[in-house]
């Protein structure tokens, strides 16, 4: 995905011109387009909570694509991002939960989980896939 955002050359031009600018232009587009996304992420997760689950998954998914520049900001730019404190909080916490034994053991068990999931539709999927071949034949 993020491949196809960057292939668009006014994406590359906006992100150049936030790596030239001043570091407040640059701190404040980067926290611009978090707190956008997680508004969009809690927006999605309220829906679904309303009963409204495909309008929550599209705010969610939406969250992700809009998160993607976010990410590529810090990466160019992380020595100028991790000059302000909130940054360095930030990335401090991250990386705390990323490293917890705890966060590890449950992305291990969501990977079990998602494997034992996927291996019970998997003959649904392959008679899915057969109906719409058969479907397009005749």
């Amino acid at each position: 995905m993020l491949i196809f955002i960057k292939s668009f050359d006014l994406y590359e031009k906006i992100m150049l011109y936030i790596e030239k600018s001043n570091d407040f232009i640059l701190l404040f587009s980067f926290v611009f387009i978090v707190v956008l996304a997680e508004t969009l992420a809690t927006i999605g997760v309220f829906l679904a909570a309303k009963g409204f689950i495909v309008l929550g998954i599209f705010f969610y998914i939406l969250k992700i694509i809009v998160y993607i520049p976010s990410i590529d900001i810090f990466k160019r730019n992380k020595e100028r991002l991790l000059k302000y404190k909130i940054i360095q909080i930030g990335l401090f916490i991250y990386e705390k939960i990323e490293n917890n034994p705890l966060f590890l053991e449950l992305k291990r068990k969501l990977k079990n989980f998602k494997y034992i999931i996927l291996s019970l539709f998997k003959d649904y999927k392959i008679k899915f896939i057969n109906f719409w071949r058969n479907l397009w034949k005749t």
